[in-house]
């Protein structure tokens, strides 16, 4: 073999490999760039994870407190329940046990009295201002005795 066909073989060789090498080099940035972006989106998806559990945490403790919070006032509520039941039973048992009590609660109310409770049906302030200054003013009683 001549020089000169061992140089040209020598020299294609060496453009072969420096093919090869730099299509090596290439691939390898490649992969590095493909890593940095999977470790990248590795990362922002933990950090997602993490925020998304910090969110369940906050409403799985708001929920029992507001759980025990329900429980709570539903304690309160059939307290409150309990009391009402007693008052009406007492005050019951009070009417029952009481006939002046009762032959005073059996009386019709006053005409004056029952002339507070007559309203019309009003809409608007103006409407009620109207209604006040047109009905009929109430007087007072005279000092009567005390039976």
């Amino acid at each position: 073999m001549s020089m000169l066909k061992q140089l040209g073989y020598g020299l294609a060789l060496l453009v072969a490999v420096t093919g090869f090498l730099w299509t090596q080099h290439l691939r390898l940035e490649t992969a590095e760039a493909a890593q940095a972006s999977a470790e990248s989106r590795a990362t922002q998806a933990e950090q997602d994870s993490l925020s998304r559990q910090q969110t369940i945490d906050t409403l799985t403790h708001t929920l029992q407190g507001e759980r025990d919070a329900q429980r709570h006032l539903q304690t309160v509520q059939a307290d409150l329940r309990r009391e009402i039941d007693v008052r009406k039973a007492r005050l019951k048992e009070l009417e029952d046990e009481n006939q002046a009590f009762k032959d005073w609660a059996a009386e019709q109310l006053p005409g004056v009295a029952r002339q507070l409770r007559q309203r019309p049906a009003l809409t608007g302030a103006a409407a009620y201002g109207q209604w006040l200054s047109g009905s009929d003013p109430l007087h007072p009683v005279p000092n009567q005795p005390n039976p």
